[in-house]
């Protein structure tokens, strides 16, 4: 049935502005999640078109229920891996002598559109278990995120610069999502911008003084 081939994408909000009119979309922070409808094409290779208000409407669903739909499919039918970039180096080229190295690249199984996963339900719990606590992540396409552990040593203005620096002369246009990294708090379990987990642990620790006094 057409409504098991749900899938998502993740785009930029901004930088899609138009090219999302029309289209059914949920905003999550400064990225937006649209859906695509998954199908078999006459040679035998898999497509995909974005499933549009109009559409939407055809298959009497709302966002919601396609949301819930998209949530409930997608991750059986492109399930994600976490693999760390010394194993993927070393699946790329066969050979093993690549140093060992903390970042983990997040994708689904086709690595199109993989940076969707971070929107599949537990997966970012998951990944916290991997990464033993909280974690950063780098929106490097929409075909993959990295993902660092949170040491307490990163600086969220360094990373941004350079993601920006990254998106603006490695990254295609149409490939690229934000220009800021995300943090997951694996306490709280809340996924949001580096930049906003900042200010909120900042408070956080400026309230715990206020009440010690």
């Amino acid at each position: 049935a057409l409504k098991d081939n749900i899938s998502i994408q993740l785009l930029n909000t901004e930088r899609s502005s138009h090219y999302l009119e029309g289209k059914v979309h949920r905003e999550v922070e400064d990225l937006s999640v649209i859906y695509r409808l998954n199908m078999e094409l006459r040679d035998g290779k898999k497509g995909s078109c974005v499933v549009t208000e109009d559409m939407m409407r055809l298959m009497g669903l709302d966002e919601k229920e396609l949301y819930d739909l998209a949530m409930e499919n997608a991750p059986i039918n492109s399930p994600y891996q976490i693999k760390s970039i010394t194993e993927m180096l070393e699946e790329m080229t066969n050979e093993e002598v690549f140093p060992s190295c903390p970042l983990m690249v997040l994708t689904n199984d086709e690595t199109i559109y993989g940076a969707s996963v971070i929107m599949y339900p537990n997966v970012l719990e998951q990944c916290s278990a991997v990464m033993n606590g909280d974690f950063y992540i780098i929106p490097s396409s929409t075909d993959e995120v990295i993902v660092i552990p949170d040491d307490g040593n990163a600086s969220v203005a360094y990373m941004n610069a350079m993601v920006a620096e990254v998106n603006a002369t490695e990254v295609e246009e149409h490939m690229r999502l934000g220009n800021e990294v995300y943090h997951y708090d694996a306490e709280e379990k809340v996924f949001e911008k580096a930049s906003s987990h900042e200010e909120r642990m900042k408070q956080k620790s400026a309230e715990k003084e206020t009440s010690s006094e």
